[in-house]
């Protein structure tokens, strides 16, 4: 049977680790039964944010359902190419403000020309509930067909 032989400074690493162990032994005891007990009678409290937060939604994001407070900022970037034609008709619900509707154009490496770059719409919900933005890619004189690329996002607004 082999003798471990400790130095100094090992039982103080040692000492140090032992301890924090058992504060958090101790601290995850306390919670445990207040959890068992019942706990605290005060409801939680969801915080509410106190400055803005941002949010960018894409292509990929197409059909979902996203939860944002009334204070946020709500960017949707959508890959367009103008130039032949095609742009992005977009439609929003009653509360959402139009902040920024740009477009930026991709600088091609290749100097091709003709192509796309990305729209950017940049909103502002005005109203909690539930809100919408839908859009169709197409030309302005062509009639909405199943054959347009669509994208469509919910918004729940706190």
């Amino acid at each position: 049977m082999e003798l471990i032989v400790m130095k100094k400074n090992e039982y103080l690493v040692f000492g140090i680790i032992l301890i924090g162990c058992v504060g958090i032994a101790w601290g995850a005891s306390g919670i445990s039964k207040d959890y068992l007990s019942g706990g605290t009678t005060i409801p939680l409290q969801t915080p509410v944010p106190s400055s803005k937060g941002y949010h960018a939604y894409s292509q990929l994001d197409n059909g979902t359902t996203a939860r944002v407070h009334s204070l946020d900022i709500i960017t949707v970037r959508l890959p367009e190419n103008p130039t032949t034609g095609y742009r992005w008709n977009i439609t929003t619900g009653p509360g959402f403000v139009t902040i920024d509707d740009t477009y930026i154009y991709t600088e091609p490496s290749a100097r091709l020309t003709g192509v796309g770059g990305v729209r950017f719409v940049t909103l502002e919900p005005k109203t909690s509930g539930t809100q919408q933005i839908n859009a169709i890619y197409k030309r302005p004189w062509e009639e909405d067909s199943a054959d347009h690329d669509l994208f469509s996002m919910t918004f729940v607004v706190d």
